[in-house]
């Protein structure tokens, strides 16, 4: 038993190791862009020579919306450790609906929309897909396909209704795990499957030369 347990994806060691992979991705590439540019959070306002500005970075988090901490709590010595998980794994995926992540989203591309920054270093842009019925109560591992948010693509939509044009330069995965849930309006298992990832938006509406050129600075630079 104690050997399955690194296999299973949605152990509490499982998660806890997958959730703190890549931290630094965001972090790495916004310190990048700060050093080849000069400057970091620099106003939009701020000009240097020839009439171009440094790079204007904004960090943001997205936030799932529901507490996967008691689902990293459950101990899966406990033998009744399965219907915990998929108690634990509905009342979750319920707090994230009920949390109306895409009226949340929407403040948050608000936010962004009103600073317009070059860069913005988007944390728990969560991926949240779902199958029905569930394989994984028998044994199954089919991945679930069906998106149920995507707050990534919510938030870039949600950007350009603002007239804020961003694209997503860049992401990588945190976490992908799927559990057991339980649909309480059907009775049915299901599947839900969360992709946690970070990304990096980047505007799409700068003028061609408008910022300093990255390449330029780092040139002759000594590391």
């Amino acid at each position: 038993m104690q050997n399955n347990q690194t296999e299973n994806p949605f152990t509490p060691r499982a998660l806890s190791l997958a959730a703190s992979r890549g931290r630094w991705f965001v972090t790495g590439l916004l310190l990048m862009a700060a050093l080849l540019a000069g400057t970091a959070n620099t106003p939009a306002r701020d000009q240097d020579k020839g009439g171009k500005r440094g790079v204007d970075t904004m960090t943001v988090n997205l936030y799932v919306g529901g507490d996967i901490g008691r689902v990293i709590a459950l101990d899966p010595t406990d033998p009744a450790y399965l219907a915990h998980l998929v108690a634990a794994v509905t009342g979750v995926f319920y707090e994230i609906v009920a949390s109306q992540p895409v009226t949340r989203l929407g403040g948050v591309a608000d936010r962004i929309a009103a600073r317009l920054p070059d860069l913005v270093a988007v944390q728990e842009a969560s991926l949240l897909r779902n199958q029905s019925p569930s394989d994984l109560v028998m044994g199954g591992r089919t991945a679930a396909t069906n998106v149920v948010y995507d707050y990534l693509a919510i938030l870039v939509d949600a950007l350009a209704a603002r007239g804020a044009h961003y694209a997503v330069a860049a992401s990588t995965e945190e976490a992908d795990v799927e559990m057991p849930m339980m649909n309480m309006q059907t009775g049915v298992f299901e599947d839900v499957r969360l992709t946690d990832r970070d990304a990096i938006l980047v505007r799409t509406d700068v003028p061609p030369g408008h910022l300093r050129s990255l390449a330029s600075l780092s040139a002759g630079r000594t590391c």
